[in-house]
């Protein structure tokens, strides 16, 4: 399996297991569950966070996004996305002002814990709110957005 950015979307998916939408033999999401490494420098802050259930509303989710120039999501499950909410929390709570940030990294790494999906997306700084709800009008739930100075929950 090649792991160049497929470039049929028009959007860069970012996937802790390397999921991807679309298959290029068939019309169906494929996901790899290679070992992928852990990068301690990227970091949640710029972030839209969601929760959804299922797979295929990470598609109708990334379409959506990309129409507000949202081009880089992240999905987070399975055991390599525990891994990068673990580092996340990690580094947050040896700041001391990093204990909202860690508090909410724990609801993710439970939903992650519960077969559900998390899924980040870079937004640009103004964009968050229309990025948040859309990502809601899709059937995403427990949405923040991890700005530089500023948490906010959706």
């Amino acid at each position: 399996m090649s792991s160049e950015p497929d470039r049929s979307l028009p959007f860069q998916l970012r996937l802790a297991t390397r999921t991807r939408l679309n298959h290029p033999r068939r019309n169906v999401m494929h996901t790899d569950y290679q070992t992928t490494t852990i990068d301690p420098e990227i970091t949640p802050y710029g972030k839209i966070f969601g929760v959804v259930k299922y797979r295929y509303q990470l598609k109708m989710l990334c379409e959506s996004l990309a129409a507000i120039d949202v081009r880089e999501v992240e999905i987070l499950d399975g055991r390599p996305g525990l891994q990068q909410l673990q580092a996340w929390q990690e580094n947050f709570s040896h700041y001391f002002l990093g204990q909202r940030e860690a508090d909410l990294l724990s609801h993710y790494l439970d939903a992650v814990r519960n077969d559900f999906i998390v899924f980040t997306a870079v937004v640009q700084s103004g964009a968050e709110n229309s990025a948040a709800e859309l990502a809601k009008s899709r059937g995403a739930t427990r949405l923040s957005h991890f700005g530089d100075f500023v948490v906010t929950s959706y």
